[in-house]
């Protein structure tokens, strides 16, 4: 999704209630923030993330590292409201097996977002770790050390509970 695409979305539902702006707009900050983090690079690297606090709070955020294949891909960091959603801390977890998409539809966005090198959004329901059903939106954006390979996805994280 576009930059330009995002802030539309912020637009159009700014008569949605007051809860689904705040959540649909922290994924176009999100997207705006990792844009001004990269500056005139291809990405910003994991450092770049490291250097400044995310505008929309580090509670929604998580780290993944990036390794050989799918299955070694790992949640180095998340925040608390990361942890409230997925029902438990999902660091030191394989992506695969606490990311939603992953884990209910057997998508890995996270690989998706590696291997085209731009920002992916997901959003979906599952249940998370204490069974409690999620409605949420993510977005997964590429960190790379060395402008080639993403190593490291910054991911964004937002929800509500279903009744």
């Amino acid at each position: 999704m576009a930059l330009s695409e995002m802030r539309q979305t912020d637009k159009l539902d700014s008569d949605s209630p007051r809860e689904a702006r705040i959540e649909q707009r922290l994924v176009g900050r999100a997207l705006t923030h990792w844009a001004e983090m990269r500056g005139d690079q291809k990405f910003p690297s994991y450092s770049d993330y490291l250097q400044q606090a995310a505008p929309y709070g580090d509670e929604h955020i998580y780290v993944i590292n990036i390794g050989d294949s799918e299955a070694s891909d790992e949640i180095v960091s998340a925040g608390k409201t990361v942890e409230e959603g997925f029902g438990r801390s999902p660091v030191g977890c394989k992506a695969m097996d606490v990311i939603p998409s992953s884990v209910d539809k057997g998508l890995a966005f996270c690989r998706t977002a590696v291997a085209l090198k731009k920002p992916i959004a997901d959003v979906g329901r599952f249940f998370n770790a204490n069974g409690v059903e999620i409605c949420y939106r993510s977005i997964l954006l590429p960190l790379s050390n060395d402008q080639v390979n993403v190593d490291h996805i910054l991911g964004a994280f937002s929800f509500k509970l279903m009744d």
